[in-house]
């Protein structure tokens, strides 16, 4: 999920009530109104979030730009670090494929020259997901991997990819 702008700015706003977050990619949004809060997620004040095997990595707001407020998330990739087991902040090593970002991750398995700290990064205890993380729409095997699983149906020819290598995107994070 990758936007341009929000009043607040967040890609996920939790305005009252409760939500459990599993196996999301939040990235690339942008809280371009003054004062923006939570470029990827915000969570007002009386309503709670939760979630485990989440990449929320390279948003932008003015205060808390990947994640604004309480959110108790284990397992996965904040940018700018977050408190929970199991949670890293280390840049994803998306691969980009052509025309649209599908946010693929780096795997030497698929192809590319490393391997994301995402992989196999998920909740131990999660059940695999049908679908796939990697450019050559694999299944992923042994422990689930952090964020969202494309369909494994799906072909990188479908979408118009000229089957030329690919590489982690924005390696310089």
């Amino acid at each position: 999920m990758a936007n341009g702008a929000a009043y607040r700015g967040p890609a996920v706003y939790i305005f009252s009530g409760s939500a459990n977050l599993i196996n999301n990619t939040i990235t690339r949004n942008r809280a371009t109104y003054t004062g923006g809060q939570g470029g990827g997620l915000l969570v007002w004040s009386g309503a709670s979030a939760s979630g485990k095997n989440n990449i929320i990595y390279d948003n932008t707001a003015t205060s808390g730009p990947n994640v604004y407020s309480a959110a108790t998330l284990t397992y996965s990739d904040v940018g700018g670090g977050w408190t929970g087991t199991g949670n890293i902040d280390a840049n994803p090593l998306f691969i980009n494929t052509p025309p649209t970002a599908w946010f693929f991750l780096s795997q030497t398995a698929a192809g590319q020259s490393q391997n994301s700290p995402c992989m196999n990064a998920g909740d131990p205890a999660s059940q695999m997901i049908t679908g796939t993380t990697r450019t050559d729409h694999v299944q992923d095997a042994g422990i689930v991997d952090l964020g969202f699983h494309w369909p494994i149906t799906v072909t990188l020819a479908d979408h118009g990819h000229s089957g030329r290598s690919v590489q982690p995107a924005d390696a310089g994070i």
